[in-house]
């Protein structure tokens, strides 16, 4: 940014010639186009009145900008300027005037010319802003047609200042006044805003009432509605319920155009939308408060009906909202408190660590900042969580719970059953009825046979529903199955947890934890954890002190696989036990082991055994200590299980295309199979040759 600063403004342009100017409109909506002055207007005045206050041949415009349909309350300020003289991008909400600035920033301009200071900014004090740090620096000039006022002096600054002001005020009092009216509208029932899927603007007399008095239901679309709510309640969920509305045919009309065409295709969340919506039950809100509307006696279901489905709503919601719910890292945060000075712990990066901190000293002067690592601390929280999870009367309600869920989607099919059952036996005896009515004569043989045609019609349908509903039961031992595996799962606290997703792992813990204290002593930090239904526990937690001043060394940026890894050593066991004992491969053992020796500033693994010893042996019932047991590499040539197949059939005689009738895939890609399992066969033989 240029840092020269003249005493006065320019009086000629470049090489003595005219003023360069630029000229800048700006209208904030159609209806202000229409009714007050509109683009073209404005650069009309701006160009006539330039010439006047400067003079005839004194002043060149070298661009006319412009912004149609943005507020003056957006856009970019003289604060947005960052070091290399360039506008911050994510402040270039109106085009017209960033490029008005940087213009003037690259003193492509002289003078920036508008019809009023109200097309520049609303607020005064952003024009002066403009003035100060932009134009005075650089000798440039704003001229406003309607206000002659030298924004150079003292008293110019102070009117421009006023008159944005007056602007404010009188933009805050028309949408209060607005506002109030609304209400008041509002107050007596009336509907604002766009009508729902549904409804549409009331009509009185083949004209449309006012769009602030009520709505009236669409005959063919309030049927919808209605089936869509009766669908939601029977079960189905809010995609399938999509899926039945596109499957009918039936389509959801937007009120508006997205990416420039208009969508017909019904989707979750167009339901989703559809069920909250407490316009349906002739409902509006009121202050946080739901009222009858003017709508009320044409609404598609009663409140009742809306407040299930609300309900269901809220029961079936599978994920929760919010930043702590999905970002892992925020798994803790809110519960973790400092134990000097009772503030709540911030989740932080540092140096590619989570951690989690405590920045200002507001209890005891001798008090110390709390810095702990957060993958160390959840490690010690979950092990407290496991002792929870692991108490009889939390596994009993948790099997309880578990066997309710297996057979509650079946219930429902049992019952159907049964009535459909009943129903086989009811025309049963409907045919016996009307056998013995012919045979008494009270029906003649055309009646008789129109009765049994409609009879078995009906039968033939209740038949077909009855064999949809064996074929899902047939599922049950699947159901059973997978009930079997939750309840062998509870026994295992980590088979539980990794099947969590983080939102639900926060829920978790929001739920169990009581309290959790972190406080910093001499050599090490200590977390106080309460948990519900458990005693108080105090578990020690290494101190991060290097990190504080950026760099990532010491025990406390050591991970707890590569503290694992210095257990392992420290029992005397070899690199490849201790990989064989983790699940992993030698090379990666090495290499976390050559980390940890890196960041505690040891010449040799045997030395980082022997610094971090104390804190290894303190936590070591945290540490991933084992891992995936058995687990083999798979040989350098094997055979798929799909070549090897392939290899065996065509050692049968089969053909090409005999495999691939088996296999039901292309010849070409039979061919292929047996190419690579031919290749991989060679390769074996010319190694098992080359060894002997």
């Amino acid at each position: 940014m240029n840092s020269l600063k003249p005493s006065i403004k320019r009086v000629t342009g470049p090489s003595g010639g005219p003023l360069r100017a630029i000229s800048y409109a700006r209208v904030s909506s159609e209806e202000q186009a229409q009714n007050g002055v509109s683009l073209g207007d404005q650069a009309t005045f701006i160009a006539r009145g330039v010439e006047a206050r400067l003079g005839v041949g004194n002043v060149r415009i070298v661009a006319e900008l412009s912004d149609p349909g943005i507020t003056g309350a957006r856009g970019p300020s003289a604060y947005d300027v960052i070091d290399d003289g360039t506008i911050c991008p994510h402040k270039s909400h109106r085009p017209g005037l960033t490029k008005a600035l940087q213009m003037l920033l690259d003193d492509e301009a002289d003078v920036l010319v508008v019809y009023n200071f109200s097309r520049l900014y609303r607020d005064g004090t952003m024009g002066a802003g403009l003035v100060d740090r932009i134009l005075k620096p650089r000798g440039q000039d704003l001229i406003s047609i309607q206000e002659p006022v030298d924004v150079y002096t003292p008293a110019g600054m102070l009117q421009m200042v006023v008159l944005g002001g007056a602007s404010k005020y009188q933009i805050a009092s028309g949408n209060q006044v607005i506002r109030d009216n609304l209400r008041e509208r509002k107050v007596d029932g009336g509907w604002l805003g766009t009508p729902p899927y549904g409804w549409r603007w009331a009509k009185k007399d083949g004209r449309p009432e006012s769009r602030t008095r009520t709505i009236e239901p669409i005959p063919e679309q309030i049927n919808h509605v209605r089936e869509v709510a009766n669908s939601y309640l029977a079960g189905h969920s809010e995609g399938n319920v999509a899926k039945l509305l596109n499957a009918r045919g039936i389509p959801f009309i937007l009120k508006k155009e997205v990416n420039g065409s208009r969508t017909a295709t019904w989707t979750k969340v167009h339901v989703r939308i559809l069920l909250r919506n407490a316009a349906h039950a002739g409902q509006i809100m009121l202050d946080g408060v739901l009222k009858p509307g003017l709508h009320y006696g044409d609404r598609a279901y009663d409140l009742e009906t809306y407040e299930q489905i609300q309900e269901t709503l809220t029961s079936r919601r599978t994920r929760f909202r919010g930043v702590k719910n999905e970002r892992p890292e925020m798994m803790l945060a809110g519960l973790v408190t400092c134990g000097s000075c009772g503030e709540r712990l911030a989740a932080r990066f540092s140096d590619g660590l989570r951690c989690y901190t405590c920045r200002g000293q507001k209890g005891d002067a001798v008090s110390k900042h709390v810095w702990v690592n957060a993958q160390t601390l959840e490690m010690a929280v979950l092990h407290e969580v496991a002792k929870v999870a692991a108490l009889p009367e939390v596994l009993e309600a948790a099997r309880t719970r578990i066997g309710l869920s297996a057979r509650q989607g079946h219930e429902a099919l049992f019952q159907e059953v049964e009535q459909v059952r009943d129903r086989v036996a009811a025309f049963k005896l409907q045919k016996q009825n009307a056998l013995r009515q012919l045979r008494e004569g009270f029906l003649s043989d055309e009646l008789f046979k129109m009765q049994i045609e409609a009879i078995s019609s009906d039968e033939l349908l209740v038949k077909s529903r009855f064999e949809e509903l064996e074929l899902a039961l047939s599922g049950s031992a699947d159901v059973e199955k997978l009930e079997r595996r939750a309840l062998e799962s509870l026994n295992s606290f980590q088979t539980v947890w990794d099947h969590l997703v983080p939102c639900e792992r926060s829920q978790l813990l929001r739920t169990v934890v009581e309290k959790l204290e972190i406080t910093d002593l001499d050599s090490h930090s200590v977390a106080s954890i309460k948990l519900h239904l458990m005693p108080e526990v105090v578990q020690p937690l290494p101190r991060i002190v290097a990190a504080r001043n950026g760099l990532a060394t010491g025990l406390e940026s050591i991970t707890s696989s590569e503290l694992a890894c210095l257990w392992h050593l420290g029992q005397g066991k070899l690199p490849s036990e201790g990989a064989l004992a983790m699940g992993i491969s030698r090379s990666s053992f090495s290499g976390m082991v050559t980390r940890a020796a890196r960041r505690l500033d040891a010449k040799d693994s045997k030395e980082a055994v022997r610094k971090a010893r104390a804190w290894v042996i303190r936590s070591q019932h945290l540490l991933p200590l084992t891992g995936a047991q058995g687990r083999r590499r798979k040989p350098r040539f094997a055979l798929s299980a799909l070549e090897a197949t392939a290899i065996d059939l065509r050692k049968k005689g089969l053909s090409a295309d005999e495999v691939r009738d088996q296999f039901g895939i292309s010849t070409d890609r039979v061919r292929k199979l047996l190419a690579e399992a031919d290749a991989k066969m060679l390769a074996q033989e010319s190694s098992n040759t080359g060894k002997s």
